[in-house]
C-alpha cells in the first residue's frame, strides 16, 4: 500500500467512527428527549395532585370552623337552658 491510499484508509475509519459517535449520541439525545416527557408528565400528576390535596385541606378547614361554630352554639344553648355549666 502506498501512502496515500493509507491516509484514505485511515480517514475512512475516523469517518466511520465519528458517524457511529454521532448515531450513538442521538440514541442518548432522544432518550433524554423521552425521559424530560415522562418527568414532566410526573410533575403535572403531582401538581394536580397537589392542587387536590390543597383543596381537601380547605374543605377540612371549613367543616372544622363549622364544627367549632356548631359546639359553640350548642354549648351556648345548653349553658342558656341551664344544662350546661363551665368548668
Amino acid at each position: 500500500m502506498d501512502l496515500q491510499t493509507t491516509r484514505m484508509k485511515v480517514l475512512e475509519t475516523r469517518i466511520q467512527d465519528r458517524e457511529k459517535r454521532i448515531e450513538i449520541l442521538e440514541a442518548r439525545l432522544k432518550t433524554i428527549a423521552d425521559d424530560n416527557l415522562i418527568l414532566e408528565e410526573r410533575n403535572k400528576a403531582l401538581l394536580n395532585s397537589l392542587r387536590a390535596f390543597e383543596q381537601s385541606a380547605e374543605i377540612a378547614m371549613l367543616a372544622l370552623s363549622q364544627t367549632r361554630l356548631w359546639k359553640e352554639k350548642l354549648h351556648g344553648r345548653y349553658r342558656d337552658e341551664g344544662r350546661y355549666e363551665m368548668e
